[in-house]
This record gives C-alpha cells, structure tokens and sequence, in this order.
C-alpha cells in the first residue's frame, strides 16, 4: 500500500483538540517536589526547636508572666501596679545569659534541637512517601480514565470518547462557522471471515483496519471503534466533497490491504456512509450519526464495497413522492427487508458448513482439503476482481466441492493405494453426487454448477461432461486450479505431497490443456510469482 498522505486531499489543520487554547488559562498549584517537602520539613523543625528552647532558657520569666497574667484572677485587690511590680522582676538577658554557661541546660536545648530535627526529617520522610502514593495514585487514575476511552482490541478510540468528542467537534464547528463530516463504516461480511477463519482471525482483521484507517485520514481526524466491526471517522472543517476524497481512499486501501495471519490471507473490503453538517445548519449529533448510518445502509443495499453521502433530500424521491409519514414507513419496511435478508443469508452460510461438517464426519482430509480449496479460490478471485457476490458463490462452492464425496463407499474413498478403472468411474461421479445434493436447496442452486464441473479440462477431457473452453463454468474453472494445487501439496497415501514450486510449475505445464490459463496467471499473482517461466 502506498504511503498515504496524512491530509488526503483536505484542508491541513493544527489540532482538532485545540478547543483548551481557547479557554482562558487557570492557574494551577504548582506540583510538591522531594527537595521542597524536605526543606519544608527542616524550616518546621527549626522552628519548633527555637520555641522549645524559649521554654528552657526563659522557664522563669515564663512563670512570671503566668502569674502576672492569673493576677486579676487570684487577687480582688489586683491593681496595674501590682502587675508592673510583678512584670519588673523580668531579667531576660541576665537569666538567659546565666544559663548558656551552664553545661546542664545547654545539653538539653541541644537535645531538644536534635530530636526536633529528627522529628522534622521523620516527619519529611513520611510527607514524601504520601507525596508519591498520590502520585502513582493518580498516574493510575488518568490511565485507567485512558482506558475508559480506548478499545482494547484496536487501540482506537472507543464509543463513549466517540461521543464526547464529537459534543465537542459540533460546538467548535459551530463556533468557527467550519463543515464537520462523520464517517460510518463496517467490514462486508465480516461473519463470514469469523465463520471460516476463526475469531482470533477476525480479531487480527479488525485491529490492521484500525492501523489501515489511522493511515488513512489526517492526524487531526478522530477514528474510533463504535462496535463490532462498526467504525466511526470524524473530520472537523471538511466538506462533504473533501470527505467523499477521504471515504475513497479508505476504501481503496482497505480492499487492497491483504489480511494473514498464520498462512492465512483474505481481503475485505469496507462500506461507507457519509454525513456532514454544514455551517449554517445546526444539527443535533444524534441526527448526524443517524444520517451517517442511513448512508451506510445505502452502501450496503448498493453491493458494498462503496461509498454513500448523505443528502437533504437523501430519502425523498421525486417531487411526486409520498409524505414524510409514509417515506418513514417505507423506510423502516426496507430496512426490515434488509434485516431479513442478513438472516437469511447468515442461516445459509450455516448450511453449508453444516453440510461441510457432515463430511467432515467421513473424511477428515476432505474437509481440511476443501478448506485449503475454499482459501485459494478466494484469493484468485479477489485477484481476478470479480465482485463480491461472486466471489463469495466461489468460496463457498469451493468448500462443498467435494461434497458428493458423502455417497461414495469408505472402501474407496479411504482405500490406500491406487484406484481400479472400476473404483475410478464411481469417484469420477461424485461431482455429479454433489450437484444433485445441492440442487434442491433454493439458496444453493447457483453453486450446483461450479461444484458439477469442477473436474472439467479446459481441452475437454475432464468429466463428467467432457466440457471445453468457455463452456466450463468460469468459478469451475478457478476451482479446477485451486483443486489441483491443493491436492498436490497434501500427502496421500498413494502419492507424497509436492513443495509449493513443484506444484506451481504443474500448473503451468498444464495451463492450456488441463487448466484455464488466464486462471493460472491470475493463481501466480495471489503466490506474488511471474505468471511465466
């Protein structure tokens, strides 16, 4: 994938979280730090220790001050007199100087100094332990308030940051007078991906989309997971023309982004729902979101894998169409539609793996062979860029290709060693057992011919009906290469299997005769290989 430009053909911008510069700026307390908790600490205990000093060195003039001080208390007669007389017996210098030359009383002023300082730094020690608790304490609280506005798989933003934010977008909009557009879009039948491939799989999909739609958009753009495969984009100061720059290029990298993990490869692709709320047009988010989500359910009704924006008259036909009441009710009726065609669709897809379990029950290496089958045929139809819908008959007409499989006898279909002409004409009609398995089933009936003809040569001298060419079906014929390249690189008991050179050059010896050759070319850009030696 090419390197994106991070503004994607829209108008650069300096943040969109620049809303703070804006308010007036609050003066905060300044962070405590060690060396001021313990400075602190030192000018508390020194002042402690100078006033407990006061006490030993002027104990007397104390006393005399007490009593000067309970004389209106002790003595009706009290008079100021009496207090001065009192107050006069005070010879702070004298008595203070007296005691700094007796070694009893400066031992305990220096005592009382030290355990003063002890106490101080004890003291500090403590303030600094609690300083850092609070710190740690509050380092966990902003990350656990990060995490509360963070999706754990994708590292995106999530749905509640979603809608806070875009509180915030609506109101700067409106404030700066600038377009604001909100994306919606989803992974194509993202189900289908977790049905074949596993969760785990599906999980790995949706975290790289999440790296491929940051690329994808601008710095300044707030990408979030709104849930399950659902995710919502919005672009502050961009008009519905830039935004429908930006939905292309996310939907082009994502449909030409490969997906593995494990030795597995799929491609998805995304569709795309378009909204943007205009200067002058004040619109509620709920409302955004809403037009953004009906646009994305257009994309889907179109074939997905595209992209819609939503209009004023987005749901209103002509000038002769039915009221609002009734344009509402029609909507909500296709939407129900639509529901019921998901399910519909996803019972299907339950179908045939349940078909495909049921051979799974007689032949393991059957089943694990079509899912091999099923993962290359895909690939070399997403190369091939057959639409969706047809990629998807593909695939799941790869994995029941060999499903005829079911009436042939375990003594052959199991047997070790080469088949008789005998067992060979009865394995030779389980593409024809296959086509009639499916043939009844109403959802199924379009795979009946890839599955009956996938044995076909494209000389005409395959079975079971000597087709040639063109005639062959042209997913038969993907599933003919696929088939073939899978088989030779399993081991069976009557061959040994080929390394991934081998059997490509097998094809290619064959591309032509047995094989399409188109087909081949197209198989060689899925391995990244020359079509041609």
């Amino acid at each position: 994938m090419e390197a994106p430009d991070r503004n994607n053909g829209l108008p650069p911008q300096e943040s969109a979280f620049h809303d703070d510069a804006e308010r007036p700026a609050q003066k905060k307390k300044p962070p405590k730090t060690k060396k001021g908790e313990y400075t602190s600490a030192a000018i508390r205990s020194l002042a402690l220790a100078l006033m407990c000093n006061i006490f030993i060195f002027a104990s007397n003039e104390l006393a005399i001050i007490r009593e000067a001080m309970l004389l209106p208390v002790a003595d009706a007669d009290w008079s100021l007199e009496k207090v001065g007389t009192i107050i006069g017996r005070i010879n702070l210098s004298q008595t203070v100087g007296t005691r700094l030359h007796n070694t009893e009383y400066l031992a305990i002023g220096a005592l009382v100094f030290v355990v003063c300082m002890l106490f101080g730094l004890w003291d500090a020690a403590r303030h600094v332990k609690l300083l850092e608790y609070q710190r740690k304490l509050e380092a966990s609280n902003n990350r656990l308030h990060e995490l509360s506005l963070q999706d754990d798989l994708t590292g995106l933003h999530n749905q509640r940051f979603l809608k806070e934010q875009l509180d915030v977008e609506l109101e700067r909009s409106r404030r700066h007078d600038k377009p604001l557009t909100l994306l919606m879009l989803d992974v194509d039948y993202y189900k289908s991906v977790n049905d074949r491939y596993g969760h785990v799989f599906g999980d790995r999909v949706l975290a790289d989309l999440a790296d491929i739609l940051k690329q994808s958009v601008r710095i300044v753009d707030v990408v979030a997971r709104y849930g399950g495969d659902e995710f919502v984009i919005v672009l502050p100061e961009t008009d519905d023309k830039s935004a429908l720059i930006a939905c292309q290029r996310v939907r082009k990298n994502v449909e030409e982004h490969v997906f593995s993990m494990n030795g597995m490869r799929v491609r998805v692709t995304v569709s795309i729902g378009c909204a943007t709320c205009a200067p002058d047009k004040s619109v509620a988010k709920s409302e955004l979101m809403r037009r953004a989500d009906e646009a994305l359910y257009t994309s889907k009704q179109r074939g997905r894998n595209t992209v819609s924006v939503w209009r004023d008259d987005f749901s209103v036909g002509a000038t002769d169409s039915p009221p609002r009441e009734d344009s509402m009710k029609l909507e909500e009726l296709q939407k129900e539609l639509y529901s019921l065609a998901r399910e519909a669709r996803e019972t299907s897809v339950e179908s045939i793996y349940a078909l495909a379990a049921a051979l799974e029950a007689k032949d393991g290496y059957t089943q694990r062979h079509s899912i091999a089958v099923m993962s290359v045929a895909t690939n070399i139809a997403r190369t091939m860029l057959l639409p969706e819908e047809e990629a998807e008959k593909i695939r799941n007409a790869a994995l029941l290709h060999d499903i005829g499989k079911i009436g042939i006898g375990e003594e052959i279909l199991l047997k070790e060693g080469p088949l008789s002409d005998a067992e060979r004409a009865v394995i030779h009609q389980h593409p024809v057992i296959g086509a009639n398995i499916l043939a009844p089933i109403r959802y199924l009936r379009d795979l009946v011919p890839m599955v009956k003809h996938h044995h076909e040569q494209y000389d005409g001298g395959g079975y079971p009906s000597g087709l040639a060419g063109e005639e062959i079906p042209f997913g038969a014929r993907i599933l003919a290469v696929a088939d073939a390249y899978c088989a030779m690189m399993s081991d069976r008991p009557y061959s040994s299997a080929k390394s991934g050179e081998e059997a490509y050059n097998e094809l290619l010896a064959k591309a032509g005769t047995q094989f399409d050759p188109d087909i081949v070319k197209a198989f060689a850009q899925t391995l990244l290989l020359p079509a041609e030696k």
